[in-house]
């Protein structure tokens, strides 16, 4: 019996890049539905945020950079302009902020207007300066617990001036500046 080695050789080469060929395909698609099943856990996990429209009230989260020296963690603002992306254009009492922000920045308040972000100003202001403007336009604040600011012992009615977002967020107030 005669055998051909460069046959057998040959045939050798061709299984084994076969087989090679075989498991890099079977890597490539064991890789992909691993990529695939990430991105799902991920979306899962990601909490999906607000959609927001064009004339919603939301309160802009401040950066950590600014919120020590400004004593403020939330800037309100109005959304002027939704862009592509997610990105949205907002304006607050002091003019247009100069920076578009993503959906994430951003915290839906219950509020459907606002007596100081009804005439946003053809302005355009960094965060840094609305915030510190804006802290230093009412220095009164009021901390009523339980008269919600009916009464003339309420710091901000005694002067004749409406409470403010920095009295008491999110509780019911008599002497709202809506």
């Amino acid at each position: 019996m005669i055998f051909n080695f460069k046959a057998i050789q040959q045939s050798e080469t061709i299984e084994a890049s076969t087989s090679h060929d075989y498991i890099r395909e079977d890597a490539k698609m064991n890789n992909k539905k691993y990529r695939d099943d990430m991105k799902i856990l991920m979306e899962k996990k990601v909490k999906k945020k607000d959609l927001f429209k064009v004339g919603d009230i939301v309160n802009l989260k401040i950066p950590k950079a600014d919120k020590g020296k400004l004593g403020r963690s939330h800037l309100p603002c109005k959304i002027l302009q939704v862009k592509s992306n997610g990105f949205y254009n907002l304006g607050c009492f002091a003019g247009t902020l100069n920076v578009n922000y993503k959906g994430n920045c951003l915290e839906s308040t219950e509020l459907t207007s606002m007596a100081e972000l009804t005439n946003i100003p053809n302005k355009v202001v960094t965060v840094t300066e609305a915030v510190r403007l804006q802290s230093n336009i009412n220095s009164v604040k009021c901390k009523c617990p339980n008269t919600n600011c009916s009464t003339m012992k309420c710091a901000c009615k005694k002067l004749n001036l409406s409470c403010n977002i920095r009295c008491h967020p999110g509780k019911t107030c008599h002497n709202p500046s809506l």
